[in-house]
């Protein structure tokens, strides 16, 4: 996930992002900083904010060779909606 604050024209967008994650646990975080530099959460409990402080990232981030099963799932093509937006961009304001 990406933080952009600013959407269109005299716009903003929340800079706190919100992940909904139901009952499952977080094994580990990692924070790409828009340097490059990392930072790497272990354990984090849900259903709370979280403050990152730049000065803890790192330029390397190690991170664990073991898979776990994914949260997310395969979607066919055959069971999207089949429908075409037919009206104008909103340009951003």
């Amino acid at each position: 996930m990406s933080i952009f604050c600013q959407e269109g024209y005299e716009s903003s967008v929340d800079p706190v992002p919100h992940f909904g994650l139901g009952t499952n646990k977080i094994d580990s975080l990692i924070i790409r900083w828009p340097d490059g530099k990392y930072q790497k959460l272990n354990q984090v409990k849900p259903d709370r904010v979280l403050e990152l402080n730049y000065k803890d990232a790192l330029k390397e981030v190690s991170i664990s060779s073991h898979q776990t099963a994914s949260i997310f799932t395969s979607v066919s093509p055959k069971k999207l909606i089949d429908f075409i937006h037919k009206g104008k961009p909103a340009g951003g304001f």
